[in-house]
């Protein structure tokens, strides 16, 4: 033992070094799922005009992964900006649930770019075309995320091992 309080115990840490592995992993499979639900039914349409329309080459695969591209940074802004919000007041109020994430996926991922093209179009036709694969898009996310806080929630229910004597008298 040192005098110095700050000194090190042991060469053991007490706590993990990944504590933000377990929720970056999540956040970024959400990501994944919300950009592929919403973006390959765009592909579609995409494939076909840009291989019609362009030579081949560079311009024709970045012109054929745009609904790719544009889908993963809305999906992204959106589970910055709605997600985590969400997520912080229905942990607050402990009412986290699957369910409720899904559902809150499928209304905010149709009402993004409704509401955004309705407002810059003046259009609701095309609004409602891109509503479909936001909606899909905030389900996969919403499905993947409320799936993940409900196994971090079971995770902290107590269990049934008997702790460690030593660790509780240190902290």
């Amino acid at each position: 033992m040192t005098a110095d309080p700050q000194a090190p115990i042991s060469d053991f840490t007490e706590m993990t070094d990944g504590r933000l592995r377990g929720p970056m992993a999540a956040f970024l499979r959400a990501l994944l799922a919300g950009t592929l639900a919403g973006g390959l039914p765009m592909l579609v349409f995409s494939l076909p005009l840009a291989s019609a329309a362009l030579e081949g080459g560079l311009e024709t695969w970045a012109f054929a992964l745009m609904p790719i591209w544009i889908t993963a940074i809305i999906t992204l802004a959106a589970m910055l900006i709605i997600g985590l919000s969400l997520t912080a007041v229905l942990h607050r109020f402990s009412r986290e649930c699957w369910h409720t994430y899904t559902a809150c996926g499928v209304i905010f991922g149709a009402a993004i770019p409704f509401l955004t093209l309705l407002i810059m179009d003046g259009s609701w036709e095309s609004g409602l075309f891109f509503a479909a694969p936001g909606a899909l898009a905030g389900t996969a996310c919403g499905f993947v995320w409320g799936r993940w806080r409900r196994a971090v929630a079971a995770a902290k229910t107590p269990s049934d091992h008997p702790t460690n004597p030593y660790h509780d008298m240190i902290y």
